[in-house]
């Protein structure tokens, strides 16, 4: 470990103890700067941190008490596992250089793990990319992440990816209504140029009807800097996630959903009101802009709670010779389609990897498996065993090269 002393301006200090003049060392008052290796494994109290040189390291980097991470100009150090930032713990980020941050599941890249409350984090200057483990925010909380101390950004560029459900700078994965987790506590941003998937408290999404509840969040204050903040799976850009807002009745006169927000769920609790009314009695509204029967297939036991002012239309083509009319599609016949043009059993879809295939079979054949109406499933059935085991044929991810 390589370590190095600050100049102090004086030589000796001297203190006037009861009349008595004592000599005290200059290293008594040292700061150690302290050289980050691809071994380092913990940040202890009081000390100062600093990358020199480009390094990769492996393992999850640990507060002890308060720190300061320095990153010198045009080096990179990459933290595969993140640093682990917990409660009575805080972690001061400056300099020129650039850090990249990933975390394993649960993990925050910078801040907590699961089921805890994150420690302070501050970030001054420097570029930062921080991708959260699954489940994970980029800068805050890990999974079931509790409302911890503040994030401050007062600079640097920073780029901040929560994964599923979680936010970019904030709270993890929710778990439960209440919104007890998914929390994060006051977040401040008064310069620098910040990007995340989301600011605020984490979500969670527990199904077809079970909705999304975003945990709960401090005081967001934005007085400075260039912000991006992408709503994500079930969150807001900014803030807790929408729901706990409607549930607690703070909710606006016009919502613009998408086809993440569980509509249904809204309209079985009373929170949407039927439009039939309003919208048949509307004089500026020219129905003829409008397809009946989109407006119909919206429509919730005859009522008209949304209002759909666009819409897309997805399916799947091919030549008439090789699928017939379409109508009875089925994996044997895209078999023997791809059989016919000299393909392999997949060649027919081209380069798609296996969660694409899987989420298009349910997009497109979905009610063979899931009951909106009782809200009930069945996967445990031949139909669905035979759309894994095709599902298996393709690959896992696509290489950037197959892609070309």
């Amino acid at each position: 470990m390589k370590i190095r002393t600050k100049a102090v301006s004086l030589l000796l200090t001297v203190l006037l103890v009861f009349g008595v003049y004592a000599i005290v060392p200059p290293a008594a008052f040292a700061e150690e700067i302290i050289e980050v290796t691809a071994e380092t494994d913990y940040f202890t109290d009081g000390n100062t941190y600093r990358v020199s040189q480009d390094v990769t390291n492996d393992k999850r980097i640990r507060m002890q008490g308060s720190a300061v991470l320095t990153l010198d100009e045009g080096v990179t150090l990459t933290l595969n596992k993140g640093i682990q930032v917990s409660e009575n713990n805080s972690l001061t980020i400056r300099g020129a250089g650039k850090l990249i941050a990933n975390a394993e599941k649960n993990n925050a890249a910078i801040g907590s793990g699961e089921s805890q409350k994150n420690g302070a984090i501050t970030i001054e200057s420097g570029e930062i990319i921080a991708t959260g483990g699954e489940f994970a925010a980029g800068i805050g909380g890990g999974r079931y992440s509790q409302k911890g101390s503040a994030i401050k950004i007062s600079g640097g560029k920073i780029t901040a990816t929560g994964q599923t459900c979680s936010a970019g700078i904030g709270g993890g994965t929710n778990n439960n209504w209440e919104g007890h987790y998914g929390c994060v506590g006051d977040i401040t941003i008064t310069g620098g140029e910040v990007t995340a998937n989301e600011i605020g408290g984490g979500t969670t999404f527990n199904g077809v009807e079970s909705g999304s509840y975003g945990g709960n969040v401090g005081t967001i204050t934005i007085i400075g800097g260039k912000v991006t903040a992408t709503g994500g799976e079930q969150g807001f850009g900014i803030g807790p996630g929408m729901n706990t807002d409607l549930v607690s009745g703070n909710i606006p006169d016009i919502l613009v959903m998408n086809e993440y927000m569980p509509v249904s769920n809204y309209i079985s609790k009373g929170l949407l009101i039927d439009m039939t009314e309003r919208y048949e009695g509307d004089k500026e509204i020219d129905k003829e802009d409008f397809l009946k029967n989109v407006v119909d297939a919206f429509k919730t036991d005859g009522k008209m709670y949304v209002c759909v002012p666009g819409f897309t239309v997805t399916g799947v083509a091919g030549k008439s010779k090789y699928i017939g009319d379409g109508k009875d599609l089925s994996i044997e016949k895209a078999k023997k389609a791809a059989a016919d043009m000299g393909l392999g059993e997949t060649g027919v879809f081209g380069i798609i990897d296996r969660e694409s295939v899987l989420s298009y079979a349910i997009e497109f054949s979905g009610d063979q498996f899931i009951d909106m109406d009782s809200h009930t499933c069945d996967f445990n059935n031949d139909r669905f065993r035979e759309l894994l085991e095709f599902a298996k044929k393709f690959p896992q991810q696509i290489e950037e090269d197959e892609s070309v």
